[in-house]
């Protein structure tokens, strides 16, 4: 199976969004927040790999774009 660039870099965004949320939370309930610091490394990871594997680079008004075509191609 052939690696999808921008499949990883919509995960990994999608990864990044969660991890604010578990930020938020351990922020809320005064703890330490591992599970966010864990998540959004990998999130991270997948993002930065996604830019160093990609034939085109990613550029900001092409975002929603490549978030819709991986939706199209996966999801729907």
């Amino acid at each position: 199976m052939a690696f999808d660039p921008d499949l990883a870099f919509v995960v990994g965004l999608g990864l990044v969004l969660l991890s604010l949320l578990s930020f938020a939370a351990a922020w809320v309930d005064r703890r330490r927040p591992w599970l966010g610091a864990v998540v959004c490394a990998a999130g991270l990871g997948l993002v930065a790999l996604a830019f160093a594997r990609s034939p085109v680079p990613y550029d900001l008004r092409a975002l929603p774009m490549v978030i819709f075509t991986v939706l199209g191609r996966y999801v729907i």
